[in-house]
């Protein structure tokens, strides 16, 4: 999932960077090219509203890669979809056999409670950020980091050094091994 303002190819240049052959990306488009309106923390009835409509559209497109043959479903995002995607992964029983988040965190101003969160175990989640990103705090990151291992996810979390809100050369390095690890039909515990 791209991040707010991302246009479909910013997806299409991440795959090219992570080069791993053999993958087929599922890449949904939010409208507007924002998955919500307003930051990640924001309270608004808004975001919620939106969320909800995102998280819809990840557990269609898990679904129809499944239905389509795939044994194996992984979800990849950065920034506000990788904000989604760690709101599916702590509050949905959808499926996914391994997820790559570069800078996320769950959605909302409120802690999730952990009696809230659905089982993840044995799931590889990979979280990649640096330490001064100027919109996902690092406090958002330690607590859904730690909701995911209550969780029961095999979590591989690593905070750069750094203050641009970007990928990094060593987040997309260390994605791709977990990518071909997959792609390989590594267990879920490697």
């Amino acid at each position: 999932l791209h991040g707010r303002g991302q246009p479909p190819e910013f997806l299409h240049e991440l795959a090219q960077r992570l080069d791993v052959p053999g993958l087929r990306w599922i890449a949904p488009s939010a409208e507007g090219r924002s998955w919500y309106p307003h930051p990640f923390l924001d309270p608004s009835p808004e975001n919620a509203t939106a969320l909800e409509r995102a998280l819809e559209v990840v557990t269609d497109a898990v679904d129809s890669a499944r239905a389509s043959g795939f044994d194996r479903v992984a979800v990849l995002g950065f920034s506000q979809g990788a904000c989604t995607l760690a709101h599916l992964l702590l509050t949905r029983d959808v499926v996914v056999d391994g997820a790559v988040l570069f800078t996320g965190g769950y959605v909302g101003a409120a802690e999730l409670a952990p009696g809230a969160v659905v089982t993840r175990q044995a799931v590889p989640v990979l979280l990649r950020s640096v330490d001064d990103d100027p919109w996902v705090p690092l406090h958002r990151m330690a607590s859904t980091s730690a909701l995911l291992v209550g969780a029961g996810a095999h979590l591989d979390v690593l905070v750069e050094p750094g203050s641009e809100h970007v990928i990094t050369d060593r987040a997309v390095a260390d994605a791709r091994v977990m990518l071909a690890r997959l792609r390989d039909g590594g267990d879920r515990d490697g």
